[in-house]
């Protein structure tokens, strides 16, 4: 989604000055150019205009304040709204439940609500899963998930008992919705979105800090009520209340969105070469993980319509691009990530 103009809008109204950056028509050449930096791969579609961003603001300054956190803090994310619901209509009497719960799944958007009501950590955990069992054995070879067969669910359990017993427990259902933030604030967000701009910014010289992060701030965010984190079914609440002291009002009741690309655009467009030149990949076989002539062939049925696997699709075609930015048989690229750490 273009928010070019919101943008504009904000920047007038505080007088600040103002950059914009259009994605070039090349741009899955910057994806392969952003993966040779990183070292480690990620298939977070966030991570191209991240990368483009930091390279951007490296002409003009030197440090930047980034968001990261108020999500988790304050409960911004879609699903966060689920987990609400579950501490919400969870103190309800049983036959209102009953009512409730149909209602809240066919209403919602998404997996979580589709799973209402969210029963403790483990199954909010679950549900970010990237593929089911059953697509696993579609992407993978057999004799690879044999090898795998008990340690990723061991690694899962033992990532999650660590969550919990640093959170104090499960806290569902009664404090749902404190329990999913700590649980996203302790993996999601240090693993993923925290890493990515960490990544993306050293990579372009320059430092990124996170002041929704101060120790100060996520201890008191944790000790409010759930109702001045969401209210009337908006995430944010108290944020929204404050920007509102600042901001236009068209721009604090928007509705939000995700600093994304139109990543399965790129993947759908039969003119674009480079999904299915990734899928062919030499280097991609060579590591005796993935079924690569089945991939292939779900690209072909997913731009023809007949199938929806775009998402682990994206991942294994991230993967591809990575290894061969970065292994010896690749384009060699030196990696200032990897040397400042």
């Amino acid at each position: 989604m273009d928010e070019s103009e919101y943008a504009r809008a904000v920047s007038r109204h505080l007088k600040t000055e103002h950059h914009e950056l259009i994605l070039p028509a090349n741009v899955l050449e910057n994806i392969q150019e952003s993966a040779g930096h990183m070292d480690e791969p990620i298939a977070d579609s966030a991570i191209l205009p991240t990368y483009l961003l930091a390279q951007l603001a490296r002409n003009h300054v030197k440090v930047v304040l980034t968001g990261e956190g108020a999500d988790e803090l304050f409960g911004g994310y879609n699903r966060y709204k689920a987990a609400w619901l579950t501490q919400s209509v969870g103190g309800w009497p049983g036959p209102a439940q009953w009512l409730a719960w149909p209602l809240a799944r066919r209403l919602g958007r998404g997996v979580f609500f589709r799973s209402l009501p969210i029963r403790d950590l483990s199954h909010w955990a679950q549900l970010f899963r990237l593929f089911s069992r059953d697509e696993a054995k579609l992407l993978f070879l057999p004799e690879f998930l044999e090898k795998l067969a008990g340690r990723v669910e061991n690694s899962y359990e033992q990532a999650l008992a660590s969550v919990q017993e640093n959170s104090g427990g499960d806290g569902f259902p009664a404090e749902a919705l404190n329990s999913a933030l700590k649980f996203d604030l302790r993996t999601l967000l240090p693993y993923a979105l925290l890493m990515k701009v960490d990544k993306s910014t050293m990579n372009a010289s320059i430092e990124a800090r996170v002041p929704y992060l101060d120790h100060r701030l996520v201890e008191w965010s944790y000790a409010l009520p759930a109702h001045l984190k969401i209210r009337r079914f908006r995430g944010k609440h108290i944020l929204r209340t404050i920007a509102g002291k600042y901001l236009p009002r068209k721009i604090v009741e928007r509705r939000k969105h995700g600093f994304i690309v139109p990543w399965e655009e790129w993947l759908l467009d039969p003119n674009n070469k480079t999904p299915m030149d990734a899928l062919c990949d030499p280097l991609l076989k060579a590591q005796g993980i993935f079924q690569v002539e089945g991939l292939q062939q779900m690209l072909e049925q997913c731009r023809r319509g007949r199938r929806r696997f775009t998402g682990p699709l994206w991942s294994v075609i991230m993967l591809s691009i990575w290894l061969r930015q970065t292994r010896p048989q690749g384009k060699k690229r030196a990696s200032p990530a990897r040397a400042m750490h």
